[in-house]
């Protein structure tokens, strides 16, 4: 669930504790995933660094990282989430502001390249992407910002969906065994239990 997340650009001016704790964090993450192309990366490397943590315990749970490719297109350089909080849709919250934080910038495009085995990150990538070509070793992912931004916030609101029609169905089938409970229907009950 997104709702326990705050997404926010991180500004490289801002030398307060929390923000030093926070850029900190978003480091150590993309160290821990990235060993050995991160081991003595600084912020100040990161033209746009963009976090998501969670608000109460203020822990960062993703990271997405950009430059200036073009004077109107920039790359992702990378994107990470914890490995115990994804499928969440904290990578479609980065994306998303991501992407409006460059389209106020005036950016018009945004390129991101994974290896084609990478599979998580390529199926993001198609799912938000406009189009891109590709070659044999890597994909290269082109596509209009405004276009990927709207494709987040839809996948954002189906997912949202999903979950609050999950929620019903289990709350209808919580009150239809306490109904049948309630009613007498103890052999329907207990041929569920067992």
């Amino acid at each position: 669930m997104v709702s326990n997340i705050k997404v926010k650009l991180l500004d490289p001016l801002d030398q307060s504790d929390s923000n030093i704790h926070t850029r900190d964090q978003a480091l150590a993450l993309l160290k821990e995933e990235f060993p050995h192309t991160h081991e003595s990366t600084e912020a100040s490397f990161f033209e746009w660094l963009v976090v998501a943590e969670d608000i109460e315990s203020q822990i960062v749970l993703g990271v997405i990282t950009a430059q200036r490719y073009l004077p109107t297109k920039a790359v992702v350089t990378d994107i990470v989430v914890k490995k115990e909080r994804r499928g969440r849709l904290i990578g479609y919250k980065l994306w998303e502001c991501l992407c409006s934080t460059l389209m106020k910038a005036g950016y018009h495009a945004l390129i991101g390249y994974t290896e084609l085995s990478n599979k998580s990150p390529l199926n993001s990538f198609k799912r938000i992407a406009s189009n891109g070509p590709s070659s044999q070793k890597m994909i290269a992912v082109f596509g209009d910002l405004s276009i990927m931004e709207s494709n987040c916030k839809l996948r954002i609101l189906e997912y949202d969906m999903v979950r609050k029609s999950r929620e019903n169905r289990i709350k209808e089938e919580q009150k239809d065994t306490q109904h049948r409970k309630s009613n007498g229907d103890s052999d329907w009950y207990e041929a569920i239990q067992s």
